[in-house]
């Protein structure tokens, strides 16, 4: 089965973007691919990822009204249903993360005298975008945090998400020029591109093996 959802999103993708679909059809086919998408983090992941999976659905605006009302009625009351009563509002790793880097923003110009400025390892691509958008969410830090998500360029995180190679090459001038304080990358960053140094390491999901806790441990 989860074989099979890798590669529904990108045909829901690629059908919503087609001349021949009406425009609810093109609004259907483009939430179908965010359902798919998000059906993939629960089904790939190591272990249940729920957090992750709702929050990509909202990020994406599958959960607004005007979403809800493209679908027949039958389906919009489901969806409504689900919204109201079985989807968390936050999720603590995620709300943890926020309360560290509000900690770091402070504690590290203080007692270093630097501005602060950090990186934040995942091992998902989607997790890049997921994060940045909690960031630029959050009123706290999104006043204090200029966010850019780093990761390999060969393949998307999602249909709809992706960055090309000059926009990864001018986000990573930008983190070195002081320009953006905060990258959220993939391991791409530790082992493939020379990452200006960072006083701010965070790991957000677990490391996977030595030679990532040592990359890391240069990059600072």
């Amino acid at each position: 089965m989860w074989r099979e959802t890798l590669g529904c999103g990108a045909y829901a993708h690629k059908l919503a973007a087609g001349q021949t679909v009406s425009a609810v059809a093109a609004i259907q086919l483009a939430q179908l691919e965010h359902w798919y998408e998000a059906m993939r983090q629960l089904c790939v992941g190591w272990e249940e990822c729920e957090d992750t999976a709702t929050t990509l659905l909202r990020m994406m605006r599958v959960d607004t009204n005007d979403s809800i009302a493209a679908w027949p009625p039958v389906v919009a009351a489901a969806l409504s249903e689900f919204w109201d009563s079985c989807a968390q509002a936050s999720f603590p790793r995620f709300q943890n993360l926020l309360n560290e880097l509000g900690k770091k923003l402070d504690e590290i110009p203080r007692s270093t005298g630097c501005e602060f400025r950090g990186i934040v390892f995942v091992q998902q691509r989607v997790m890049t975008h997921i994060l940045a958008h909690l960031i630029a969410s959050d009123a706290h830090l999104s006043s204090r945090l200029s966010t850019a998500c780093l990761y390999a360029t060969t393949s998307p995180a999602t249909p709809s998400l992706a960055i090309n190679s000059t926009e990864a090459a001018h986000r990573l001038a930008a983190f070195a020029a002081g320009d953006s304080n905060l990258l959220i990358a993939t391991v791409v960053a530790e082992e493939g591109m020379d990452v200006p140094a960072a006083n701010c390491v965070i790991r957000f999901d677990v490391v996977q093996h030595a030679v990532s806790y040592c990359q890391a441990g240069k990059i600072r």
